[in-house]
């Protein structure tokens, strides 16, 4: 079998949004508020916050676990698709955050991080082709092929925590 080295397929979604060398960071893990979240602690939006990265700008601030982060410099976050766009522009810069803690809204002033921007590789093997057109000919293919969808969906949700990891 050829080892043949895949990187066009995964750099270049991540390398579509990188028009910069650098992106902005606040250094939480968090996760979407659902709505029974949103009824309970009577707030129209919001994102949790799970874990703080130590040493990050969100610590820095004290922001905590079971935080809800509200907006960052009057922009709502909504989701954690909403905090990316609105922090991943902004390396280095100074932002006002707006959070809910216990009840009350707490407002602070940070700045926030800067992460290089990643390349992702993965190596994949390959059958050689005379080995490939015996495979299709048999049963063992839609097994091969049942086994090839689970891995890629592994790989895509490893992709997914990659990419949160490097933002």
């Amino acid at each position: 079998m050829k080892n043949i080295v895949i990187v066009m397929a995964f750099v270049l979604p991540l390398s579509l949004h990188a028009d910069q060398e650098m992106f902005g960071y606040l250094g939480v893990a968090t996760h979407d508020l659902s709505e029974a979240m949103r009824i309970a602690l009577g707030i129209e939006y919001g994102l949790i916050v799970e874990d703080v990265e130590e040493g990050s700008p969100a610590e820095s601030i004290g922001l905590m676990a079971g935080d809800i982060i509200l907006t960052i410099d009057d922009q709502k976050i909504t989701d954690g698709k909403s905090l990316k766009r609105t922090v991943k522009g902004k390396p280095n810069e100074r932002v006002t955050i707006k959070f809910h803690r216990q009840g009350k809204n707490i407002t602070k002033t940070l700045t926030l991080g800067q992460r290089e921007k990643s390349k992702l590789r993965f190596e994949v093997d390959i059958p050689d082709i005379p080995d490939l057109k015996v495979i299709l000919k048999t049963e063992e293919m839609r097994k091969n092929l049942d086994e090839l969808r689970e891995a890629i969906e592994e790989l895509r949700h490893e992709l997914e925590k990659v990419k949160e990891q490097i933002k």
